[in-house]
């Protein structure tokens, strides 16, 4: 079930629940209205739940909406931080730097390089060896 559901939808969705307008929500994802239900029923039929009652025009969550909801907002948080994390691994902000040295360096130059370098990159992993 989980290669029917895009990220896409799912930022849909958390969008719509949280507005509880189909109107709002449209204008905060910049869709127009209709694409935006089309995609809300779309995932719904995908599901096979439904997501929100409609009544006199409002959306309220149903319990598997509301259960979904906690779900997506994890998995969205997760897949921005995914993203973040390649982008900083790329600019060299994160990972693993292996180092080998000589002995000599270990005394004078090896600790300004490394207090600078962890300084700058606290978040990379120093492999150190001789």
């Amino acid at each position: 079930m989980i290669e029917i559901m895009e990220l896409r939808q799912l930022r849909s969705f958390v969008v719509v629940a949280e507005e509880l307008n189909v109107g709002r929500a449209a204008t905060r994802l910049h869709l127009t209205q209709p694409s935006l239900s089309r995609q809300i029923a779309a995932l719904e039929r995908d599901l096979g739940v439904e997501l929100f009652a409609r009544i006199k025009k409002r959306f309220v969550l149903t319990a598997a909406g509301e259960s979904l909801l906690a779900d997506a907002r994890e998995l969205l948080r997760r897949a921005d931080d995914a993203v973040r994390d390649a982008q900083r691994t790329q600019r060299g902000e994160l990972g693993t730097l292996r180092l080998r040295f000589v002995q000599s360096a270990t005394f004078e130059t090896l600790p300004k390089l490394l207090g600078a370098f962890r300084d700058r990159y606290p978040h990379v992993v120093l492999d150190l060896e001789r």
